[in-house]
């Protein structure tokens, strides 16, 4: 029962873990396919470098900048989104909404569980605690 409890609260603990490190993976592999473009119009801009005529090399270098530029963004997006994140959830951090998040993990946890179990849980885990206070 207490094992069901655990496994409960690890599944809720890990689930916005997991929503962020796809957010970071997908915006980090836009990230490297950006700067490996840059990479290959760098690439380019240099064996334009070697005809006897700019025009071509001018917007090469333009193209590349702009390329790495996007990179550079795509890298930085993941960290402003957590940070709006935060700051969200910290004018969010009031007392009804606490209240309000305790009541709707209970109801989860009951639907996930049924009452009977929770209601075990809840006593098997304040006995262990009266124990704890007791010694």
């Amino acid at each position: 029962m207490l094992g069901n409890l655990l496994l409960y609260a690890a599944n809720r603990a890990t689930q916005g873990a997991v929503d962020s490190i796809t957010r970071k993976a997908s915006w980090g592999g836009f990230a490297v396919f950006s700067m490996l473009v840059g990479i290959i119009f760098g690439l380019i801009v240099v064996f334009w470098a070697l005809e006897p005529r700019y025009g071509a090399i001018a917007s090469g270098l333009f193209i590349a900048i702009g390329c790495f530029g996007v990179g550079i963004i795509s890298m930085m997006i993941p960290q402003f989104l957590d940070w709006l994140e935060k700051k969200a959830k910290s004018a969010a951090a009031e007392p009804e909404s606490t209240v309000a998040a305790v009541k709707d993990e209970v109801a989860e946890a009951v639907d996930y569980f049924g009452p009977l179990r929770v209601m075990g849980s809840a006593f098997m885990l304040g006995l262990g605690i009266a124990r704890s206070l007791k010694r």
